[in-house]
Parts: C-alpha cells; structure tokens; sequence
C-alpha cells in the first residue's frame, strides 16, 4: 500500500486526519454549547472551528480585560508586575489554555515539554508571533522557562527571549522583556539573548537589548570567556559592533576570550576588513 511506501505521504495523512479529527470534535462541541444545529449543519468545519476560536477569544477577554492595571498593553499577557495575579486575569488563564490547544501551541497544559525539551513558550519564541507568546503567556506558561535536553544539550537553558533574540524577532523580545523575561540569564553555555542576538547579526534586536540591559549586559561574557563583541566581529557584523561599542566603550573591546584573543584579533583572522576597521576606529 503507499501509505507502507512513502513515509512522507503518510505522516502528511495521518496530520490531516488529525485536523479533521479536531475540527469534527470542535462542531460537536460548538453545537453541544449551543450553537443551532441547522446553522451548523451546512456549514464547513474550519468555519464551524474558526467561530469556536472567535467565541474562546471573546470568553477570555471578557474574564480579563484589556485595561486592567497590570496588565500587558499589547494584549493578552501579564505585564512585569510584581503584583498579584487578579481574578480576571486567573480565571481568564483557563480560556486561554483552551485557545492555545486549539491553535497547537500546547497540548495539554502549560508547564509540559516537547520532544526536544522545550517548554511551549520557548517553542513559540523561534515564530516571531507576538499574539502566541502573549497567549501563552496569559495561560500561565512562565517567561523565564528554559529548554533542557539530553539529547540537544547545548540548547540546555535557552528561554523563549534567546530563541527570539536570536532570530531577530525585535517584537517579541519587546513582548518578552516587557512580561518580565530576565535580559542577563544566561544559558548553561553562558550565552545572555545579547551574546546569541550579536553573533547572528541581528542589529535592532541588539540595540534594544543593550539599552535594557545597559553595561552589564554588554560586557557579559560566556563560558568561554567570549564577549557579544567577540562574536559579532568573528561573523563581521559591523554595525552589530558600532552599536556595542557605543554602550560598551574601549572597556568592552580591551576583553579577551579564555585563549586570551581579542575582538580584533579574531576579526583579523577571519577576513572581517570592515569589523576590524570599526574595531581600531573604536581604539580596539
């Protein structure tokens, strides 16, 4: 048969019978709850499904409203407030654990893990989906949580603000950041969302981590000994490195990594001309 054939065809089957699994049990239920049969009746599931997400959406907001005091200004998620959770915002958590299953963000609760040992915030954080992470947020997923895997270990400590960072998704560190995501954690390699957002050149995601983080985040160093500037002028990210330097001054550029090499150095070695001439501008 094909489907003992191709291996490809028959996962592609099996995740559509899925959906169409789900998408049948979200008609029942959305007829269960009351919506009228003969309205239901001609209609296609995905439209049935996409006005059962309609009515979960409106269901949570009316638990926790939008202008509540201490709650995140773009959306769903709880903002950096120390305060107690409110009551809106706890029964509103429920709603939002049930939108999440819908969409596929979780599958059954907030605090699991994947296959790879990433809690579902930290999945979320490689989308550059602002409304998912603000979502999972408001169903309880904690901002600071980290990935930790046997398998993959040197993602061992990578929160949702790394993966972002890294990727250049400048929203959704802005969204992380303003939840409470810690700018100086570090993975178990050391990394801070700086150091990882540096050595992938990513310029805006750089410029505004350092102006939340300040010095400290700048001179940050891994466990090897490496700067954000280090990496940054390893891959020739010259405007990364303008942007380090202005917070970071000739302190940050005088650091050597464990070896005892420097930014300029490193630069030298890989061919990075226009990082190096930064890097001695700079008095590197």
């Amino acid at each position: 048969e094909w489907y003992n054939e191709d291996d490809g065809q028959y996962e592609g089957a099996m995740k559509e019978a899925m959906q169409l699994k789900k998408m049948a049990l979200g008609k029942f239920q959305h007829w269960m709850e009351g919506a009228d049969a003969r309205d239901l009746e001609k209609e296609p599931m995905n439209v049935v499904r996409r006005r059962a997400l309609a009515e979960l959406h409106r269901r949570l907001k009316d638990a926790q409203g939008r202008d509540l005091e201490g709650h995140s200004k773009t959306g769903l998620g709880p903002s950096a407030s120390k305060e107690p959770r409110t009551k809106n915002q706890t029964e509103g958590a429920s709603e939002a654990l049930e939108l999440c299953k819908e969409l596929g963000l979780v599958v059954k609760s907030a605090d699991e893990t994947n296959e790879d040992g990433e809690p579902p915030l930290v999945a979320a954080g490689s989308g550059g989906n602002v409304w998912a992470l603000e979502l999972l947020l408001a169903a309880g997923c904690e901002v600071g949580s980290a990935s930790h895997s046997a398998v993959h270990p040197s993602h061992n400590g990578w929160t949702a603000l790394h993966r972002a960072a890294l990727l250049g998704h400048k929203e959704s560190v802005a969204c992380l950041v303003e939840a409470g995501a810690d700018v100086h954690a570090k993975t178990e390699a050391g990394e801070t969302c700086l150091t990882v957002a540096a050595g992938a050149g990513q310029s805006e995601v750089v410029k505004y981590l350092a102006e939340k983080g300040g010095v400290e985040l700048v001179l940050a160093v891994d466990s090897e000994g490496r700067s954000c500037a280090f990496l940054a002028a390893r891959e020739g990210h010259d405007e990364v490195l303008r942007v380090l330097i202005e917070v970071g001054g000739t302190e940050l550029l005088m650091l050597r990594e464990k070896g005892g090499r420097s930014c300029a150095w490193i630069a030298s070695r890989e061919g990075r001309t226009e990082a190096l001439r930064v890097l001695i501008e700079a008095g590197g």
